[in-house]
């Protein structure tokens, strides 16, 4: 089973080879177990370190999906945000609390270097669009495996 990723859905890319752990499932799993480790844990900090940022403009909020940039040590964090909420005001507050998050995550997975943050704020709709795709796409390779 090889569901789309963010990435592919929107900008045709490939995000094979690099690590990613997802709330939706399916996303494209990584053959270095510390990787996918790291990204795990960076993700369940984060989901922690939002709620307790207490931040009227981050409620509602979910952390979809967080994953490597390419080579770099630069972590990317795939955020839902909740239906009519102002995509642009919710990057701004990620952006103010970047600091704080990253001292967060360092706290918690006790690394000799922090990955950077870098975040990407998709509207509520997104997801189910995404879901929708995903399923296609299975669907598509179901049919084109029973040929």
């Amino acid at each position: 089973m090889r569901a789309t990723t963010l990435e592919q859905q929107y900008f045709g890319t490939s995000t094979a080879g690099a690590p990613s752990v997802g709330a939706g499932g399916g996303h494209e799993a990584h053959h270095d177990p510390k990787a996918r480790r790291l990204c795990r844990q960076v993700r369940e900090q984060l989901d922690l370190a939002l709620a307790e940022l207490g931040d009227p403009t981050l409620e509602g909020t979910q952390v979809h999906e967080v994953g490597y940039i390419g080579g770099t040590n630069t972590i990317r964090v795939d955020v839902t945000a909740p239906r009519g909420a102002d995509l642009a005001a919710i990057a701004a507050r990620l952006e103010a609390a970047r600091g704080r998050l990253r001292a967060e995550i360092a706290a918690a997975i006790h690394r000799k270097r922090t990955p950077m943050l870098c975040f990407a704020v998709l509207p509520a709709d997104w997801l189910e669009h995404w879901r929708e795709g995903a399923e296609e796409a299975q669907e598509d390779e179901d049919d084109h495996d029973r040929q």
